[in-house]
């Protein structure tokens, strides 16, 4: 368990460092910058997205992530 708590705050901390260096950013390019699947990078910028760290502009396709 411990293994994978490590492992989602990588994710998070690779997430948000990515989305810094290449702000506003859709998670399909985001998943791909990451090598990750974009269900993956979407379930984490919506965890993100509760605690405040980021927040998004626009609908569907045209939704863009940015820093909170």
């Amino acid at each position: 368990m411990a293994q994978a708590a490590m492992d989602e705050d990588q994710l998070i901390e690779n997430l948000v460092d990515t989305l810094a260096a290449h702000e506003p950013s859709g998670s399909n390019d985001l998943a791909k910058r990451l090598d990750l699947p974009v269900l993956v990078v979407r379930n984490e910028l919506v965890k993100l997205e509760r605690y405040g760290l980021v927040y998004r502009t626009g609908h569907t396709r045209g939704t863009l992530w940015w820093l909170g």
